[in-house]
């Protein structure tokens, strides 16, 4: 053997030792590398790993079915998705509207046992976890740094830092853990090495904690770690007794690196699709199962709030709003995946897996929706979801307002919500320093990117509890405040930055004929004190801009007393572009006492004024109209009994007349959770008569399920005359600012 060849050996057998020594090290990573399948996706292959272990058996809970003759959304949305389903691969597709099974189809050879490789909407499920976690005790909070319980970063002046809310949002700065044709790279090492503790709390950081959005499986990893040392049991214990047990999960399985030792929580939970239907039934109760509190109260909402570093992004899973056509993929390095359609919900959000799987969660809608099959390129979430979403907010809409009863206490036996602090963002319906459903307009409706004003809204009574005032946290109640706001504020969105504070409402018990009067005045006052700190809040930060006011119902009776007590006589008479004071009727006599300075808007240019309406069908009568509203203000009534009320014609923003042709767009009120539609053109004339609106012909459908009786079209005040609006109020900040 020459010299030569002898290098040459000592070479190889020295990478032979070498090799013989890594794999030794980390056996199974190999052994699983090479007898991976080829198909993860196929549901034949959803078991092969091991070893695994159990968190649930059997078929689960009872899951409700409706009868073909009993569903609750649309044939035709659901044959919709089923004709997407079956286009794009898809193994098995479950759809529930209000907790109740609407369509479940599987592909041949696909029962409804036959268990998914779930990838990653495992991550879900661990951020779910975090939540129980801190339900139970065992971690104080989202914002604990996870060194508390990962000793081993302990040291590091980076990972110390990390919070675990950090990593549940993929912000913690730790590297996506590159991938390569090898078993070695650090990427595929996470599916398939015995030591995943290992290897997940030695993976580098790239960035400080709340710096930039780096989507990695390491991230999910360390935070179960975390998770199950600070509950002091394994993550497949944890989890079975804490989330899957109680939500009525069946056979689960979930995948350790070794026996009795780390479980994969970053991807690859072995369960079927009912079982990902009940997971995302518990996110949309928020967390409860029946009367059971399972996770956190407000857990869904942490969940679905995206992160300092990707908008769309929240705690593992994704959310629809803010829309910009792509998602941020991954923040450093940055790629990006192009989006269809914005999904038809604002409150939207979807967990996913490789391979387009999703647990499809749409609160507003009372929807849920289950996908696993192939995987696909060109996946459009809203070509499954969308047809499914408006068909549930078309079951939610109101016919009708349900009598409230009054509520069990006097306002002086009744202890009132704590008082708001307008200096936290979540006070505010609209701020011009957070995004919010004043940023979505309508089809085919823009807005300048500076606007020259500022407006501050107050928005109707949405409350329809048994207390006087609602608290400004009361979700149910924000639901109906969001959409309201969506759809009244935005008409300031030509002209103005919009600012709509929440506010302790009165209830609409405050204001039904026959309830305790005393109670609702102090109910209202109550709301009033709200309203006139976040008005000073608004003037403070508005500088010396021009502003607009605008308020609806009981937002313009606040409206009428904010102009008298803090507009009039005040430096902040000069910057009043406009007040509309719209659906309460406004005395003309308050011009001469309470609003002296301030005048009618009685030209489509006037500025410093006051515009008021209220809107009824055509065979409405005025004179009743008239003779009621003498009853209530006695002090302006005429010396016959009638009484001069004021009332702008929304359609030329002054007293004239206006025909259908005039009207540039109505927009139906939208669906809790949902988006404005296009303005209808060309609707509906209107003109004042006796102080009343009148419309010159009865509304159509969609503009008639909140009529009230007399052809009052109270809940349709702002938006019968959207489009006409929105140029109203940039044609009176234009004069304003050149005058």
């Amino acid at each position: 053997m020459t010299s030569t060849h002898r290098a040459a050996a000592l070479v190889i057998a020295i990478l032979l030792v070498a090799a013989a020594a890594l794999v030794a090290q980390d056996w199974r990573l190999l052994q699983r590398y090479l007898t991976a399948p080829g198909d993860p996706a196929d549901p034949a292959n959803a078991l092969w790993f091991e070893p695994k272990v159990a968190i649930g058996s059997g078929p689960g809970g009872e899951l409700p079915v409706a009868a073909e003759d009993q569903r609750t959304l649309s044939e035709t949305a659901l044959d919709a998705a089923w004709a997407y389903a079956q286009a794009t691969g898809t193994d098995a597709l479950i759809v529930a509207h209000e907790g109740v099974i609407q369509l479940e189809r599987y592909a041949p050879g696909v029962e409804q046992s036959t268990v998914f490789q779930s990838q990653s909407l495992h991550k879900g499920l661990t951020a779910a976890a975090l939540g129980a976690a801190i339900a139970s005790g065992a971690i104080p909070s989202a914002e604990t740094t996870a060194a508390t319980y990962l000793t081993e970063w302990q040291e590091d002046p980076q990972k110390s830092a990390i919070t675990l809310a950090d990593l549940a949002y993929m912000q913690g700065g730790i590297q996506r853990p590159p991938y390569g044709n090898h078993p070695w790279a650090p990427g595929a090492a996470l599916f398939f090495t015995g030591k995943l503790a290992e290897r997940t709390l030695a993976t580098p950081s790239v960035a400080a904690p709340g710096e930039v959005y780096v989507w990695s499986n390491a991230s999910t990893q360390a935070l179960a770690i975390a998770i199950q040392r600070a509950a002091g049991q394994s993550w497949a214990d944890f989890i079975a007794a804490s989330l899957w047990q109680p939500m009525g999960g069946g056979e689960a399985y979930v995948q350790l690196d070794r026996p009795g030792g780390t479980a994969q929580a970053f991807c690859c939970l072995v369960s079927n699709a009912r079982n990902w239907l009940r997971f995302g039934e518990l996110l949309r109760h928020d967390g409860m199962v029946g009367e059971r509190r399972v996770l956190p109260e407000g857990w869904t909402e942490r969940m679905t709030t995206a992160g300092k570093t990707n908008p769309n992004y929240a705690m593992q899973l994704w959310v629809n709003e803010p829309y910009t056509g792509e998602f941020v993929v991954n923040g450093q390095p940055r790629f990006t995946r192009e989006r269809g359609d914005r999904l038809a919900a604002r409150d939207a959000f979807f967990i996913e897996g490789h391979f387009a799987q999703r647990v499809h969660v749409v609160p507003s809608a009372g929807l849920v929706v289950v996908r696993f099959g192939d995987d696909i390129e060109d996946w459009d979430d809203a070509s499954l979801v969308n047809p499914l979403i408006q068909a549930g907010h078309a079951a939610r809409m109101p016919t009708g307002l349900p009598r409230v009863p009054p509520p069990p206490m006097t306002f002086g036996e009744t202890q009132h919500p704590p008082v708001p602090d307008y200096s936290q963002a979540s006070n505010w319906a609209a701020h011009p320093d957070h995004y919010d459903v004043t940023d979505l307009d309508p089809p085919g409706l823009t807005r300048p990117e500076q606007p020259a004003a500022d407006g501050f809204y107050i928005h109707p009574t949405t409350f329809r509890g048994q207390q006087w005032n609602a608290a400004v946290e009361d979700a149910a109640a924000n639901e109906d405040v969001d959409a309201v706001t969506m759809s009244q504020a935005t008409v300031l969105a030509e002209c103005c930055r919009i600012f709509a504070p929440r506010y302790r409402q009165a209830a609409s018990a405050a204001s039904t004929p026959g309830m305790d009067r005393t109670s609702g005045m102090q109910a209202f006052g109550l709301a009033y004190e709200d309203v006139r700190s976040a008005f000073r809040d608004f003037v403070a930060q508005s500088g010396d801009r021009p502003i607009v006011l605008l308020g609806h119902s009981q937002g313009a009776f606040h409206l009428h007393r904010l102009l008298a007590e803090e507009i009039v006589d005040t430096p902040l008479a000069d910057r009043l572009v406009a007040a509309y004071a719209v659906g309460i009727a406004a005395p003309v006599g308050r011009f001469a006492d309470s609003w002296t300075g301030l005048r009618p808007c009685d030209d489509a240019t006037t500025t410093g004024c006051v515009a008021a309406w209220s809107t009824f069908g055509p065979n409405a009568d005025p004179l009743a109209y008239q003779q009621l509203n003498a009853q209530r203000f006695p002090e302006y009534a005429r010396p016959d009994g009638d009484i001069d009320l004021l009332c702008m014609n929304p359609l030329t923003g002054s007293k004239a007349d206006a025909t259908a042709a005039d009207n540039r767009g109505a927009v139906p009120l939208p669906a809790l959770g949902g988006y404005l539609k296009a303005p209808v053109t060309n609707l509906l004339g209107a003109s004042c008569t006796g102080g009343m609106l009148r419309t010159t012909a009865v509304a159509p459908e969609p503009f008639t399920a909140l009529a009230l009786p007399g052809e009052n079209y109270h809940f349709y005040d702002v938006v019968l005359f959207y489009s006409n609006l929105r140029g109203d109020a940039a044609r009176r900040v234009a004069a304003w600012l050149e005058n």
